[in-house]
Formats: C-alpha cells, sequence, structure tokens
C-alpha cells in the first residue's frame, strides 16, 4: 500500500512539472517574439511609438547626430569620392518614398565594412532643423553617417554636381561614385533592398 501511494505522488509531481514547464516556455516564446523587431520594418516601429516625453529625452541625449554641410564642400566631396564606392542618398523625414530608400540602404550598408563602402545620408530640406533629424535618425537607428544640407532644394544637383544631369524633380536621389573607377551613377527613385543590392554588388 505504501509503494503504491508513493508511485501516485510521484507519477503527479511528474504531470505537474511537465505543466509548469509548458507554460515557462509558452511565456518566453512570446516575449522573444516582441524582442525579435527589425529595425527596418514601419509596420513594426508603427507598434512602438515612443511617448512625448521619451522622445524628448532622445533627442537631447548625447549620441548619434547630423552635421550641418554647405552646397559647395558636399559637391566637391561627391565628386571627388574615390577609394572605394561611395553610395550618397538624398532624404527628407517627411518624404515616405525616400525613408523607405533611406532605410534599405541602410540595411544594405549594415553588411558591409567601412573598407569596402562609405554612405552618407543627406537630408535635403531648408525648413528642417537639426534637432528633429536628430531624432529621427535616433528612433530609427540609421547609424551611418547623415549631414544636414543648408538651404538646398532640388536645384542643387544641376546647378552644384553636373548640369547636363535630367531635372530632379522629386527625392529620393541617390548617387553611387567612385572616381578611380570612374562610377558615376545616379537613381531618381525609390530603391528596394534587393533592388538596391543588385546595383550595388558589381560596383564593390
Amino acid at each position: 500500500m505504501y509503494f503504491n501511494i508513493s508511485k501516485k505522488n510521484f507519477l503527479g509531481c511528474i504531470v505537474l512539472l511537465a505543466l509548469v514547464f509548458t507554460a515557462c516556455d509558452k511565456k518566453n516564446k512570446t516575449e522573444n517574439a516582441h524582442l525579435s523587431v527589425n529595425p527596418f520594418d514601419t509596420t513594426q516601429l508603427e507598434s512602438q511609438t515612443l511617448s512625448a516625453e521619451d522622445r524628448t529625452k532622445l533627442a537631447s541625449a548625447s549620441g548619434k547626430s547630423v552635421a550641418l554641410i554647405n552646397q559647395d564642400a558636399l559637391a566637391k566631396r561627391i565628386l571627388e569620392s574615390t577609394d572605394k564606392l561611395h553610395v550618397y542618398c538624398f532624404w527628407e523625414t517627411q518624404n515616405e518614398s525616400s525613408v523607405a530608400t533611406m532605410k534599405a540602404i541602410q540595411e544594405v550598408s549594415n553588411g558591409y565594412d567601412s573598407t569596402q563602402l562609405k554612405v552618407v545620408f543627406i537630408h535635403l530640406s531648408s525648413g528642417q532643423n537639426p534637432a528633429a533629424v536628430n531624432l529621427f535618425i535616433r528612433e530609427n537607428q540609421i547609424s551611418d553617417e547623415t549631414v544636414l544640407l543648408e538651404n538646398a532644394d532640388l536645384s542643387f544637383f544641376n546647378q552644384k554636381i553636373k548640369k547636363e544631369l535630367p531635372k530632379m524633380t522629386e527625392l529620393p536621389v541617390v548617387f553611387m561614385v567612385n572616381k578611380a573607377e570612374e562610377t558615376f551613377q545616379w537613381y531618381n527613385k525609390s530603391l528596394e533592398t534587393k533592388e538596391f543590392l543588385a546595383l550595388l554588388q558589381p560596383l564593390l
């Protein structure tokens, strides 16, 4: 009789432990699902909107910040880019197409080191202040260099880069440049990740 009771108790403990482990496993999977967020998935980013207080803290915190650059200095930098492929992406926070292209380029750039590829994001809007752009790049985990072009509009490309370029009518505008390899390509359209990667690989 004593042996049979102990056996029942033992089996009961085994069942109880199995139930506990199953519940914990489900909880961990649920928590991990919330943690595995793709920073380039805009639908996920929208669901993680920061509060006004958190946005203020993020904007004022020390960290990645944009630098101001004038038109002549940027034009010279683009035209003199050498020793590796340089990608210049012109964007604006309120332009959804250019933001999507920016994120696609950043995603691809994450897979290359600085000896292969240099990416620069240029914010093109005379009315945007640096603090707002700083907040945007921090919220969206933009790690490549970002600059704010002073007092510029879409006429910048024909006036400062090359007069023979077609007139750019909207953002994004993307340049791929390596003077040493005589590479100078430009795109005036939205680029998705796979498309940008296909354009990039033959130039590296």
